[in-house]
C-alpha cells in the first residue's frame, strides 16, 4: 500500500493488536518515518479534522464502530470492512466506502476511489455529515435507547 499512496499512516488507539504492531514496526524494514502510532488519546477530534481518510480494518465482530461516527462528523471519509456493526453506518457506499475483511485490495480500491474523484469524495462526505446528524447523536441515541428499554 505505502507504494501506491505516498501519504503517511497515523495509527490511534491501543487495542488488542497495538503492542504486537509496534513491536513488528519496530523491527520491519517499513519506513517508519510514514508510520505514526499514537496510542490511546481522550480527544480524537483533531486527529479525524487533520487525515485525508479513516479506515477501519477489522476482521473480527465489530459493534457499532465510534471512530466511524466521530469521522463522519468531522467530515473526514470513512472506509471499514463490512463486517459485525460497520455495515450499519455505511449505507450503499453513500455516506462511506466498505469492503470485505482482510481484503487489502480493497481497502486499496475505497481509497482510489475517494482520491479520483473530488465529487464522490464531497459527496460522501455530504452524506456522511447528514446521516450521522440524523441518526446517531448522543440525543438520538440516547431516545432509541429509551425507546427499546421502555417498551
Amino acid at each position: 500500500i505505502s507504494s501506491l499512496f505516498p501519504s503517511a499512516l497515523l495509527i490511534v488507539g491501543d487495542g488488542p493488536g497495538y503492542n504486537s504492531l509496534a513491536k513488528y514496526l519496530k523491527t520491519s524494514t517499513l519506513n517508519s518515518e510514514k508510520i505514526k502510532m499514537v496510542g490511546h488519546q481522550d480527544n480524537t477530534m483533531e486527529y479525524y479534522r487533520t487525515i485525508d481518510v479513516c479506515a477501519l480494518a477489522s476482521y473480527k465482530n465489530e459493534g457499532v464502530p465510534q471512530c466511524g461516527l466521530r469521522s463522519m462528523f468531522a467530515e473526514t471519509p470513512f472506509i471499514g470492512s463490512n463486517i459485525g456493526g460497520i455495515p450499519e453506518i455505511i449505507l450503499g457506499n453513500q455516506n462511506g466506502i466498505s469492503f470485505e475483511s482482510k481484503d487489502v485490495t480493497g481497502i486499496v480500491g475505497a481509497i482510489r476511489k475517494l482520491q479520483a474523484s473530488e465529487e464522490t469524495r464531497k459527496k460522501v462526505i455530504q452524506n456522511a455529515k447528514s446521516w450521522v446528524l440524523n441518526n446517531a447523536t448522543s440525543d438520538i441515541q440516547y431516545n432509541k435507547c429509551l425507546k427499546l428499554f421502555c417498551r
